[in-house]
């Protein structure tokens, strides 16, 4: 269930893909190499709860748990890579986008530190809900490096000076269904997948099941491509 900018928690400082998803994503840590990036948000957004594990076969994959309830944004115990030591936490947010370099639509991922400021804009009644349909204005992201290495940078998000009503033909553009794009494995299908590629539970169980629809959901990413 996605949420009104404002109305959710702040986040805290997974990915399972759609069907050509992945593609459609704005990835930060690229998309401002060429300068600032202007986005105009639309609609709610999405909390989900990630893990960046290691598998047994050395690369770095996402994967989205199912121990999260999406309405009160808070963790559920149980999930058996809470324990692991390979496994890193991270709390994140999607919502549709209109990116003004060339007017089509796709998914943001907001790191904790663009969302919170989001948030507290969406809070302030001189700003408002940068999603709103009628009152809301396009955001400018700009990136700014901080040290030697590439994960040294630093987002700055600056508001639009006016608003930007959507117009007629961008209130007809098809959203993402989010919900749906990054919706977790299902219980039993997150702890086999857990099971067979890494060694989280390697002492807890054993199985030989087919989990080809599990690794089409689990999305492998390399560091460099870390959208944060």
């Amino acid at each position: 269930m996605g949420k009104t900018f404002g109305t959710g928690k702040k986040a805290s400082t997974g990915v399972n893909f759609g069907p050509n998803m992945k593609e459609h994503e704005i990835k930060l840590s690229k998309a401002c190499n060429g300068g600032p990036l202007r986005l105009r948000l639309i609609g709610e957004v999405q909390p989900a709860y990630r893990y960046w594990v290691t598998t047994t076969t050395g690369d770095k994959r996402t994967v989205i748990t199912p121990y999260f309830d999406q309405e009160a944004e808070e963790w559920v115990k149980g999930d058996p890579l809470a324990s692991y030591p390979d496994a890193r936490k991270e709390f994140y947010y999607t919502i549709n986008c209109i990116d003004r370099a060339d007017q089509k639509m796709k998914i943001l991922l907001l790191k904790a530190s663009i969302y919170n400021y989001l948030h507290s804009l969406a809070q302030n009644p001189d700003y408002g809900n940068p999603a709103d349909p009628e009152h809301g204005y396009d955001i400018i992201i700009t990136k700014e490096s901080t040290g030697p290495l590439p994960k040294n940078v630093k987002y700055t998000v600056t508001p639009g000076r006016n608003n930007t009503p959507l117009t007629e033909e961008e209130k007809k553009m098809e959203l993402f269904n989010l919900e749906e794009a990054y919706a977790p494995l299902s219980k039993e299908d997150y702890e086999r997948w857990i099971v067979e590629n890494t060694y989280a539970l390697v002492n807890q169980a054993n199985t030989t099941a087919n989990t080809g629809a599990a690794n089409e959901q689990v999305s492998t990413l390399l560091e460099d491509d870390i959208p944060f």
